[in-house]
């Protein structure tokens, strides 16, 4: 993938190595626009590698997904050499809610390598994956929950409307406890995930 450099000499030219990591669930299916100086000038995907022809000088490279994004960057490409950086999701998917309203702007992390990295999948440790499965639980709960409560107003169950709504609601305060009792204490002791 390369640029318009704007007719300048191939000698003048220096790249830009953008690499994405494989790791986490968030935005696993999604790939990220890539922007230099404002302007999209490709897409990039989970485990993928892009090299981008530019002019030599500043450039201001940055990442979008909706109306989220990364921090911009300015990378300084010198004639034939390569500028390196490595994005990934800014957190896991247990956090993107958070993350698609105050940290919109850092939604996207994005930081300058020394080489092109060698782009490696990092596993969810367990209690990451354990957080993941609650917080779906949650929502499927709750879910379930509001049907309840429209059977009960229309009387279309009006014998299952009760118990669906008890258990709803014992499913959800359950995955709420079990969400809020897995996330990783703050004592300053190493995580035994690694």
């Amino acid at each position: 993938m390369t640029m318009d450099d704007g007719g300048a000499s191939p000698d003048a030219c220096g790249s830009i190595v953008l690499s994405r990591d494989k790791g986490g669930y968030r935005d696993v299916l999604r790939r990220y626009a890539v922007l230099v100086d404002g302007v999209q000038v490709g897409l990039i995907g989970r485990g993928q590698t892009l090299r981008l022809a530019v002019p030599a000088g500043e450039h201001r490279l940055q990442l979008k997904i909706d109306w989220c994004s990364s921090v911009p960057l300015t990378a300084v490409v010198e004639a034939g050499e390569d500028v390196c950086f490595v994005c990934a999701p800014g957190g896991e998917a247990a956090e993107a809610v958070g993350a698609v309203t105050a940290g919109m702007d850092a939604y996207i992390t994005l930081r300058q390598a020394k080489d092109v990295p060698a782009v490696v999948s990092a596993p969810l440790s367990w209690a990451a994956r354990f957080r993941l499965g609650a917080a779906f639980g949650f929502f499927g709960g709750a879910l379930v929950l509001v049907g309840a409560g429209v059977w009960h107003l229309t009387g279309v169950a009006p014998g299952a409307d009760n118990a669906v709504g008890l258990a709803s609601l014992l499913f959800t305060l359950a995955c709420m406890i079990a969400f809020r009792t897995g996330e990783p204490r703050k004592t300053g002791r190493r995580d035994r995930d690694g």
